[in-house]
């Protein structure tokens, strides 16, 4: 069974943007904040082998930041070598990652100034 997709206009946008941050409660779905400055997210269609048919399809409102976050994490993944496939297992081993904290006693060149003041 094949949806019907709409077609919009940047006219439709707030209108839209606003329905869904409604049905949302208000809140954006990645930092799970009152979202203040709302932006209407998509998956980005690209010029690649990946496209797929959810491309250019609207998910949510975010945050302005987390929307931002978004397309950076989106967009930049094939420069790390990373499938579209793969990007949701990687940002897991990265929240992994971070939440595990595996650091070492060793100040990175670049925080020398900030560090040892």
């Amino acid at each position: 069974m094949s949806r019907q997709l709409q077609k919009i206009t940047h006219s439709k946008i707030p209108e839209i943007r606003e329905k869904l941050l409604e049905s949302q409660g208000g809140i954006c779905p990645i930092c799970k904040k009152q979202v203040d400055s709302p932006s209407l997210d998509h998956k980005h269609a690209y010029k690649t082998k990946e496209n797929t048919d959810i491309d250019g399809l609207v998910r949510k409102t975010l945050c302005r930041g987390c929307n931002r976050l978004v397309g950076l994490v989106e967009t930049g993944h094939t420069r790390c070598k990373i499938s579209y496939e793969e990007l949701p297992e990687v940002l897991r081993n990265i929240a992994d990652f971070l939440e595990n904290q595996p650091y070492t006693d060793i100040v990175h060149p670049k925080e020398n100034k900030k560090i040892f003041k």
